[in-house]
């Protein structure tokens, strides 16, 4: 089945919660849950992956909250305060346009994931699962 292309944008979290959600994430913690501030985040997915030929990495944490999607990812196709950057504006993400609403340039280093040399620099939003639903099958139900 093909999908239109979506524009997904996502919300940005607070900092405080996104720091926390990343010392949680770990491959062996995957289905389960942490309370934070009297909200529930179940750890979904980890993609991390490396290209040694071209010299790239990545790295994208999902949680499931409520009836909506976490995303920590250092690769974003636009976020509002990052333009030069390849990773945090770097267009179509395997053909989806996933945008990062974010109110503040702070970003967080992740010395984890066997990251190399170099900390994975990310940034993390939050969406409604109806909208993403409608560009990614990996949450339908």
């Amino acid at each position: 089945m093909g999908f239109l292309m979506n524009k997904v944008i996502f919300k940005e979290i607070d900092y405080e919660v996104a720091l926390k959600l990343i010392e949680f994430s770990s491959y062996k913690k995957i289905g389960e849950t942490i309370y934070i501030n009297g909200s529930s985040y179940t750890l979904d997915f980890i993609s991390r992956n490396s290209c040694e030929f071209f010299k790239s990495r990545g790295i994208s944490i999902y949680f499931l909250t409520k009836r909506s999607v976490v995303r920590i990812s250092d690769h974003w196709a636009r976020t509002n305060h990052h333009p030069k950057s390849n990773k945090l504006n770097c267009g179509l993400i395997s053909g989806k346009t996933w945008v990062l609403n974010d109110k503040s340039p702070k970003t967080i280093s992740i010395n984890k994931f066997s990251c190399g040399k170099y900390p994975f620099v990310v940034k993390a939003g939050i969406a409604g699962l109806s909208k993403i639903n409608l560009d990614c099958e990996h949450w339908r139900n």
